[in-house]
């Protein structure tokens, strides 16, 4: 009868000690889901005010150089400058957009990504004239990919 109060008694401290490491285990994994969803909010809230605060000022830029260029009668040297200050603003804001992008993680997932690059890839190829055709599924698994797996896939892309 002993050994029965014994050995139960056992059995009923290993439940224990599994029972506080299971636990001690999902805290840490909570804890970590935590620091992740912190970090996918101020990755967003970055993006956003990216995208709101550089985009608008960009866009004044490129408004401001066009009807300037448009309104008064400039020399050619300035009409040469206003227009190159038109085509940096217009290039820094498409190079905004892909930090944005990036940047968003409502765009760590396959799909996303190979929607971008197809696209990035088109339209670089498109304006120096170069037809391409894409094989890619009409269906693209909807995986999430690491934070960085998408970025480092994009930015050797991105180098012109």
């Amino acid at each position: 009868m002993v050994s029965f109060f014994g050995g139960l008694l056992t059995v009923l401290a290993a439940s224990v000690a599994v029972w506080f490491e299971m636990r001690r285990r999902m805290h840490r994994r909570l804890e970590k889901l935590e620091r992740e969803q912190a970090i996918e909010r101020e990755r967003a809230r970055i993006a956003r005010d990216i995208h709101d605060d550089l985009g608008a000022s960009l866009t004044r830029i490129t408004m401001l150089s066009q009807s300037a260029g448009n309104e008064m009668e400039v020399s050619e040297a300035m009409a040469g400058n206003l227009e190159r200050i038109f085509c940096t603003a217009r290039e820094l804001t498409g190079k905004m957009d892909e930090i944005v992008w990036a940047v968003n993680p409502r765009h760590d997932r396959l799909d996303s990504l190979a929607n971008y690059l197809s696209r990035f890839a088109h339209d670089f190829l498109s304006m120096a004239e170069i037809r391409c055709r894409l094989e890619v599924p009409l269906e693209v698994p909807r995986n999430r990919l690491r934070r960085k797996c998408g970025i480092t896939s994009f930015l050797p892309l991105r180098r012109r």
